[in-house]
């Protein structure tokens, strides 16, 4: 063996433990900002409305349906490390979804300006302040394996589901699609065998939603029906193209049921590819959107006319 091997290897070593170093540096300040963070978001003046619904949720793990609960069980799944973080878990969940949205849109090209519309945006702000779980399907455009990806899109459909046809498209032929859909297929027998047939007690959970007049509170953004055909083409358009942004549009589209903070996921990818103008009249339609249906100023300009 050549000697000058080892001499390498001897003088690359320190260069490799500072690297170490470095990184393990980086992460604990990672880590501590992100602890700082969590702490400080957990004391908001707003009341984390829907993480408090999903506590209660999860304090019951294997019996979620006893309450409004409409996802997937293998959300719980997922949500239950956040849980234990006790009396601190409302900022611990405000710092993953900052977090998620945040690589997602780095991840996407979003840099600068862009990123600063993005985190000042309303639906980002009432997405922290509420504490709703959009970041799992948003997490799922983070992961390579997007099998795993489209069991997160499923814990909220209407934010992105039909992204799924884009990724089945680039999934390379029918072998491609049935590998794609083996983790979701996996979850959903495991699910079967826990809980039972839950699909029923879930959609059981909607149509009472739906009675006591979900779909009209004040805070849903919905265009249903009316956007039905543009969702359809652009379904249509996701397949053809490949493209995961026209999978969003069409989902909330197609959806009767779509809050303002919803629409975080759809922002996030509209940036890596909107130009400066279009990001801007977004942000300002979403606040304008903002004013209308959460403070009142539709209902007092409706009197007014009246």
């Amino acid at each position: 063996m050549n000697p000058s091997t080892f001499a390498n290897t001897s003088s690359l070593t320190p260069r490799a433990n500072a690297a170490r170093w470095k990184q393990g540096w980086a992460w604990a300040l990672v880590l501590t900002v992100a602890l700082a963070l969590a702490l400080a978001l957990n004391h908001l003046p707003f009341t984390a409305v829907d993480w408090l619904l999903y506590e209660k949720t999860l304090a019951h793990p294997l019996d979620p349906y006893r309450f409004d609960f409409f996802n997937p069980p293998w959300t719980v799944w997922f949500l239950l490390p956040l849980g234990w973080a006790s009396s601190y878990s409302v900022g611990a969940v405000r710092v993953v979804m900052l977090a998620v949205f945040v690589r997602l849109a780095y991840s996407r090209g979003v840099r600068g300006v862009n990123l600063a519309l993005l985190a000042s945006s309303a639906p980002l702000l009432f997405l922290v302040a509420n504490g709703n779980i959009d970041f799992l399907p948003a997490l799922g455009f983070l992961l390579a394996d997007k099998g795993s990806g489209l069991a997160l899109l499923l814990v909220k459909p209407q934010t992105g589901i039909f992204a799924a046809l884009a990724w089945m498209r680039r999934a390379g032929g029918w072998r491609g699609v049935v590998r794609m859909l083996l983790p979701t297929l996996g979850l959903f027998a495991l699910s079967l065998l826990l809980y039972g047939w839950w699909p029923a007690r879930a959609i059981g959970n909607v149509l009472r939603m739906q009675g006591v007049g979900l779909p009209n509170v004040a805070w849903n953004t919905s265009v249903f029906p009316w956007g039905v055909p543009l969702g359809l083409y652009l379904a249509w358009r996701a397949w053809r193209n490949a493209d995961e942004f026209h999978g969003v549009t069409a989902s909330l589209l197609l959806s009767p049921y779509t809050p303002l903070y919803s629409l975080t996921l759809w922002y996030t990818l509209f940036l890596g590819r909107a130009r400066r103008w279009q990001a801007v009249l977004a942000w300002l339609i979403f606040w304008l959107v903002y004013a209308w249906h959460y403070l009142g100023v539709g209902a007092w300009l409706l009197n007014r006319i009246s």
